[in-house]
């Protein structure tokens, strides 16, 4: 526990001198955490199964990988989680293999992990079902999965350095660079977010100014006329596959100001998971997007 207070005492007599500092050292210590060496103990008997990679990542930091006895194939961070067995799929898990594991408790995600959560419960399984869309949600994440966990007075600590990081960006919007942005969340069909979602939340905090504020949901299908109209200045292209030539050699999208300067930030610049995945690691996804608005 001790890392975290000492970050703290750096924090307040930094911040002033060094913008972005306490970001770069709370991000240190905490990522730091994410390994499977951890000293806290966790609730004796505690075998998670974690079927959605945000939880994973979350659960491995707060507890340690050694609770964790089942994951779905996209849980790749940390990396220690190579080493836990797979039973199936974000989407598609196999019931046999999670009756073999038999955990005490297994985290799913919302939406599309609501039938496997519903099946699972049939078969009598407890089941959490935790799905961060915002960086509040994500706090209450970390204190949720503590408390599953035992591990309570680790993930306040946890929460509340991450905090400490949060009002910083936010003390920053002020002062920061906003161009008009664009998120490309899929190509075909081609989809965007709102500002009222994560992706949007991490944009603004960045200091994008997001040229769809308002969509239908909170990811949705958008127009690509439309999005030479608002002309943004800079483009985030959120899945892997596209490179910066491809979105120059879309039908009118030359002359968009982001084409025009380079200002387009693909895979190959940041990992997207850094953007839309609801963890700690989200802060440094944050600083990269800063990095590029506020190239000159």
């Amino acid at each position: 526990m001790f890392c975290y207070r000492f970050n703290i005492i750096i924090t307040s007599r930094t911040n002033q001198i060094f913008p972005g500092l306490v970001t770069i050292l709370l991000l240190i210590t905490v990522l730091l955490c994410c390994c499977n060496r951890i000293e806290t103990e966790s609730a004796p008997g505690i075998r998670l199964v974690v079927i959605s990679p945000e939880l994973a990542e979350i659960a491995a930091m707060v507890a340690g990988v050694r609770v964790i006895v089942g994951i779905t194939r996209e849980c790749d961070y940390p990396p220690a989680l190579s080493e836990v067995p797979v039973v199936g799929t974000f989407s598609n898990i196999d019931l046999e293999k999670v009756k073999a594991i038999n955990p005490t408790v297994v985290l799913t995600s919302g939406l599309e992990q609501e039938g496997i959560n519903q099946e699972l419960r049939k078969l009598g399984f407890a089941t959490v079902s935790i799905y961060p869309q915002s960086i509040e949600e994500l706090f209450a994440a970390v204190l949720e999965i503590g408390e599953i966990t035992g591990c309570s007075e680790r993930a306040k600590n946890i929460a509340d350095s991450l905090d400490i990081i949060y009002e910083e960006l936010l003390q920053e919007i002020p002062r920061t660079r906003f161009l008009r942005t664009y998120i490309e969340i899929y190509g075909n069909p081609l989809m965007s977010a709102a500002d009222n979602s994560l992706v949007g939340e991490v944009i603004a905090l960045a200091g994008g100014k997001n040229i769809f504020p308002e969509l239908p949901r909170n990811y949705s299908r958008v127009n690509p006329e439309n999005v030479i109209v608002a002309d943004p200045e800079f483009i985030v292209i959120t899945y892997p596959g596209v490179s910066k030539q491809d979105i120059l050699q879309r039908k009118g999208w030359e002359n968009i100001s982001a084409c025009v300067e380079g200002r387009i930030c693909t895979t190959a610049d940041i990992n997207p998971d850094l953007i839309i995945r609801a963890t700690p690691r989200i802060f440094n996804g944050i600083r990269k997007l800063q990095e590029f608005i506020n190239e000159k």
